[in-house]
């Protein structure tokens, strides 16, 4: 009888532990993926994988006008090695080649490479992102998902939803002309 008792109380203190274990775990994973889901927030407006700055933060991004084939558009640059390098160079004119990478994005050469210094190797850019094409340096403008590349810099972002509708409905060439607000 003494022996019964005996395992029957070490299994339900296994059980115990392992219930106390599953749950916090669980809710361990859980807080790890909410503050994985915010970091790749903070990464795409940022630029870096610093939790430090935040979409809601404007005092580290740099509002600039872009003039999309004759038509005005605000947008907001990070505060990336490669923004300020190019926030330095504004106002600057580019022109939209008719390269057909085959994805949803629009790319203009620049005429030097922007550093990347402190940035991710790669990103996955959303539409309306603004990014930098480090392999071949470039301007990009995204109207659509193109996936994570490593070389993929997110410099910043449109601040109208509709300025992917209307660069995905422009043919190539035109100009893009970014200054500074």
């Amino acid at each position: 009888m003494k022996k019964t008792r005996a395992i029957i109380y070490l299994i339900v203190v296994i059980l115990l532990l392992l219930a106390v274990f599953y749950f916090i775990s669980g809710s361990h994973s859980t807080r790890n993926s909410k503050s994985a889901a915010q970091n790749q927030r903070t990464k795409k407006i940022t630029g870096n994988s610093s939790s430090k700055g935040s979409r809601r933060n404007q005092t580290s991004l740099t509002a600039v006008s872009i003039n999309i084939d004759g038509r005005d558009f605000s947008a907001h640059l990070n505060n990336s090695s490669a923004s300020r390098q190019l926030i330095a160079m504004l106002p600057y004119t580019v022109r939209v080649q008719g390269l057909n990478s085959g994805l949803e994005e629009h790319t203009a050469d620049l005429q030097k490479p922007l550093s990347t210094s402190g940035m991710p190797a790669g990103a996955k850019p959303h539409p309306n992102d603004i990014g930098y094409w480090s392999p071949q340096p470039r301007i990009v403008l995204y109207w659509g998902d193109v996936g994570f590349y490593d070389g993929i810099h997110i410099l910043g972002s449109f601040d109208n939803a509709n300025a992917k509708n209307y660069i995905h409905s422009l043919k190539r060439p035109y100009k893009i002309t970014i200054t500074r607000k």
